[in-house]
């Protein structure tokens, strides 16, 4: 009986959690599987790219016992955040496996779309140390995505 209360109650309060932001939701790029959640509070902005890339047959996840796969796409995700100012976000995250610092530039209009590009990538700490070479400045291809709900 307290569980079945306690499974209600929750229920119930995730029936009013909703977007508050003007931007907030989820956006996908036309005829891919990546996508963004944005998620704004007050004048902060935090996304969360969730997307796939392919895997060359070396990355293998298991275990002696149960076996080995190698997948061919490996599901990624990146975290950014910063401040946003009317309908322009500067967001920084750290990317490609935490070698790079990535700044992404995002602009959304008023019909549910935004564009993202990546302005900067340095090096962190574990990319100098390892020699990772960030993408070079000003080689962000600006991507446009549309609000899917």
């Amino acid at each position: 009986m307290r569980k079945s209360i306690i499974a209600l109650a929750l229920a119930g309060a995730s029936a009013f959690a909703c977007a508050t932001g003007p931007y907030d939701g989820v956006y996908g790029a036309i005829g891919s599987t990546n996508y963004v959640v944005v998620m704004q509070n007050g004048s902060t902005l935090a996304t969360a790219v969730l997307a796939t890339v392919s895997n060359a047959p070396t990355v293998s996840w298991g275990s002696a016992t149960k076996g080995y796969v190698t997948p061919s796409q490996i599901g990624t995700w990146v975290v950014a955040i910063g401040p946003i100012i009317g309908n322009n976000a500067t967001l920084t995250s750290t990317s490609d496996t935490s070698a790079c610092t990535t700044v992404t530039s995002v602009r959304f209009d008023g019909a549910g779309n935004l564009t993202a590009t990546d302005t900067s990538s340095t090096p962190t700490a574990l990319g100098l140390a390892s020699g990772y070479k960030c993408w070079p400045a000003g080689s962000g291809v600006p991507v446009n995505m549309t609000r899917v709900f």
